[in-house]
């Protein structure tokens, strides 16, 4: 019986090139998340992370902001949570 399952530990360096590799045309998130043997949604999950960095937003306050009003969100306010218009949406609805 083979032993425990351990966890990789990935570097913020790792993690940012295997999303530049996700991104090339060439390629599609499947293909890389098996390259990396790694499951397709963390790959999506780290994208989305450093979508929110790029855009000067906190991965943790966005992710737990969006959780509680997606299910209420009309369709035609979807594009607010993005993280490049969730900046300036979040600080209009708490101001």
């Amino acid at each position: 019986m083979p032993g425990p399952e351990r966890r990789r530990r990935w570097t913020a360096a790792e993690k940012h090139r295997i999303v530049e590799e996700s991104l090339a045309a060439d390629t599609t998130v499947v293909e890389v998340a098996r390259r990396h043997n790694i499951h397709p949604n963390l790959l999506h999950l780290w994208g989305r992370q450093a979508t929110a960095k790029l855009n000067d937003v906190d991965p943790q306050t966005w992710l737990a902001d969006v959780l509680a009003r997606i299910a209420g969100q009309p369709m035609s306010k979807f594009n607010e949570l993005l993280p490049w218009n969730w900046q300036r949406a979040h600080a209009r609805l708490t101001a």
